[in-house]
């Protein structure tokens, strides 16, 4: 299944990411993530996402859902490896 967004998503009522799951005060629908993996926790809940699958794969998206936040696009995950190793030397 494709990652399903292309830009910065926040769940609403009004903007539903499928027909089976809309979003709710405290429900996490699957659907929002399909296409994702968890690279890395950040701190209070939120994570750093590679999606695989998708327009946006190759990019690292922040999820910061689990704080009130968004789930928001990021740097290409190549470019985002780069700026690492070099940050260490």
């Amino acid at each position: 299944m494709p990652f399903p967004h292309s830009g910065p998503f926040l769940p609403s009522p009004e903007r539903p990411v499928c027909d089976q799951h809309a979003p709710g005060e405290e429900d996490f629908s699957p659907c929002w993530f399909t296409g994702s993996l968890v690279l890395a926790e950040i701190g209070c809940g939120s994570f750093h996402r590679p999606v695989v699958t998708g327009p946006a794969r190759g990019q690292v998206w922040t999820d910061d859902l689990g704080c009130g936040g968004a789930l928001t696009p990021g740097p290409d995950f190549r470019d985002r490896y780069v700026r690492r190793l070099d940050a260490g030397r």
